[in-house]
């Protein structure tokens, strides 16, 4: 983003500090800047966004064919790509998700929401996740962790201690699927194309950064890609 477009996001009040904000393929930049609803929109298209794209021994994160691809080849790993200059409240956060992973296991993807400022492993965060066992079983969960301590369900499995729910609908590998999670004070709820999931109440965070990931449980890899990020205002 240009500081000329910067400048006016800031002027009619986004929360966007400073990023990379694009609509959608349609749209141009100046017409996202001046919808006031609109904090934040990103197709990828150019290889430039928020969210950094890192690397690590066991994951390569990259901007490709205008899509945010999280490849992890390692079992029991996790790894995010932060999006650190957008800082939000009250948001519904929209994107559409590609499961690509060729092997059987379980792996899931998801979000970080409110994500303490900082860089120490300590800060803490409300993360949502959603899951496909090699049943194949749709989960998803909900917690409040850091990145290294798990620290509480907010989602309780009728069946066991953990945090997974079933899901009303399967997210289909191998097909798009539309994701969207909204904070609304202490509420948090969340849907998956369309579908309700589930809704959780706490008040521990109230604002913060967010960040995508993926990780693998069971699964040996597990490749994740991610498209058409929108982050809008709740009205007031």
């Amino acid at each position: 983003m240009t500081k000329a477009h910067l400048s006016i996001v800031l002027f009619v009040g986004v929360l966007l500090l400073t990023a990379c904000a694009r609509g959608e393929s349609s749209s141009s930049d100046a017409e996202k800047a001046g919808d006031s609803a609109v904090l934040y929109a990103e197709n990828f298209d150019d290889g430039e966004s928020c969210f950094d794209p890192t690397m690590a021994d066991f994951a390569v994160l990259s901007i490709e064919n205008g899509e945010l691809i999280i490849n992890i080849n390692e079992s029991s790993k996790f790894a995010w790509s932060p999006c650190e200059d957008v800082v939000l409240d009250n948001f519904t956060f929209e994107m559409d998700v590609y499961d690509d992973t060729s092997v059987e296991g379980f792996h899931f993807f998801g979000l970080q929401i409110r994500k303490e400022p900082g860089e120490d492993r300590s800060r803490q965060y409300y993360l949502i996740r959603f899951g496909l066992g090699e049943d194949p079983t749709p989960a998803s969960c909900a917690a409040l962790a850091t990145d290294s301590t798990w620290i509480d369900n907010l989602t309780e499995s009728p069946s066991d201690d953990s945090c997974w729910v079933d899901l009303p609908e399967p997210i289909q590998p191998g097909e798009w699927n539309h994701i969207e999670i909204t904070a609304n004070g202490p509420v948090l709820t969340f849907e998956v194309n369309g579908n309700f999931v589930a809704s959780v109440n706490d008040s521990r965070l109230t604002q913060g950064t967010i960040a995508l990931f993926a990780g693998t449980h069971e699964a040996d890899s597990a490749r994740v890609k991610i498209d058409n990020i929108r982050i809008t205002a709740l009205e007031e």
